[in-house]
């Protein structure tokens, strides 16, 4: 009977300390809320436009993929490209797993500053970052000539305001001459003749 209740109590005791650590672990990762989230994605961002992930709560052993490419933080791929901001931001964060997603307009190139979409999700944990990913859509560049975001040339009579490009004048079609109502059913209301 005593060995009975030192198993149930030492059972008690083991899965109170799972409880615990679970818990704690749920804890530690919802400690971040929205607000803690956002603030940390605009610190990375003014970190990656500095070019100097010291500005950023960046974890020493951090995993960093660009475009699906996994790189050095700080050395490598948008970190030598990026220069600037857009005008469109728009975080949505997770603080129930502890990462914040970013969809923004940034500015790529020293000399020219050329727009560029970006996507970016960080796995935020005890307040570092310990994930990054990084989409980075380039579009029309000038020296290429002008392209979709995926790559394709559009040909110069397509373009916006293009020489090619004709204005556009508004056609009115011809009066029509009034027509006799008609049943849009014919014979569906008729009597059957027998």
């Amino acid at each position: 009977m005593r060995h009975a209740c030192l198993t149930i109590a030492a059972a008690a005791l083991v899965i109170a300390g799972l409880e615990t650590t679970t818990s704690g672990q749920r804890g530690a990762a919802a400690a971040c809320n929205r607000d803690c989230l956002t603030a940390i994605a605009e610190q990375y961002i003014a970190a990656l436009i500095a070019k100097d992930p010291a500005k950023a709560p960046i974890a020493p052993n951090a995993r960093w993929t660009d475009n699906g490419q996994e790189l050095t933080i700080g050395a490598d791929g948008f970190w030598n490209s990026a220069s600037g901001r857009g005008l469109y931001t728009l975080h949505i964060a997770d603080p129930v797993l502890g990462s914040i997603v970013t969809f923004a307009t940034m500015r790529e190139g020293e000399t020219v500053k050329r727009p560029v979409l970006m996507a970016q999700r960080l796995k935020v944990v005890n307040g570092r970052i310990t994930e990054i990913e990084d989409i980075v859509a380039r579009g029309d560049r000038e020296s290429e000539g002008a392209m979709r975001l995926d790559g394709i040339p559009i040909p110069p009579p397509a373009r916006a305001g293009g020489p090619a490009a004709a204005p556009a004048t508004p056609t009115v079609a011809p009066p029509q001459a009034p027509q006799k109502p008609r049943d849009a059913f014919p014979g569906r209301h008729r009597r059957p003749t027998a």
